[in-house]
């Protein structure tokens, strides 16, 4: 790893097994595990498709995805789905990454993870391009859905909704240290 891969991405490529964790360190990882990267991708297909990525939308998914997607804001996007005059909201496609604001496709990103509800989600910077007032209703929104955040962030972020705080490329042998959130606030 180089001096500018030793930092967050490089955890999380770690953590989701994409990397070895090197030195003959063994690492293990929960089965539900999920990202949610500051861009998110957006699959080609409907908007179903959208929200159970990487899992194909089926009739089924239609309760738990609308569930999703009111949690984000994002109702609306059925509405527009309905409005072009197809035979179904869910089965609406467009260019996503067109149609959508990055808010928007971050929030799509967020409602991923709440269909799926993993019992940790990494969140790399994944609502830079979210409103201020929405950032924190979106983080407390993933807490009470008891799914565990990971948050990764270049500032210290929600000290309340995070216990502890990992810091990367500090002055020390290990180059992190570890700080509890309520110590951090500054």
């Amino acid at each position: 790893m180089s001096q500018l891969e030793a930092g967050k991405t490089a955890l999380a490529r770690v953590l989701l097994g994409l990397w070895p964790p090197g030195n003959g360190v063994r690492l293990f990882v929960p089965d539900s595990f999920s990202i949610v990267p500051q861009r998110p991708y957006l699959a080609p297909g409907c908007l179903g498709d959208q929200v159970t990525y990487p899992k194909r939308f089926e009739t089924i998914d239609e309760a738990p995805a609308e569930v999703a997607l009111e949690k984000v804001g994002l109702l609306y996007l059925l509405q527009r789905g309905s409005a072009t005059g197809g035979s179904t909201r869910w089965r609406f496609q467009c260019d996503w990454e067109d149609q959508l604001s990055g808010g928007e496709q971050q929030r799509l990103a967020l409602s991923r993870i709440l269909f799926h509800q993993p019992l940790f989600a990494i969140l790399d910077e994944c609502t830079s391009m979210v409103a201020a007032d929405a950032e924190e209703r979106l983080y407390r929104t993933v807490v009470d859905t008891s799914i565990t955040p990971i948050t990764m962030s270049q500032r210290l972020f929600l000290p309340e909704l995070h216990t502890k705080e990992l810091r990367l490329g500090v002055a020390s042998a290990r180059k992190w240290c570890e700080a509890n959130s309520s110590e951090s606030k500054r």
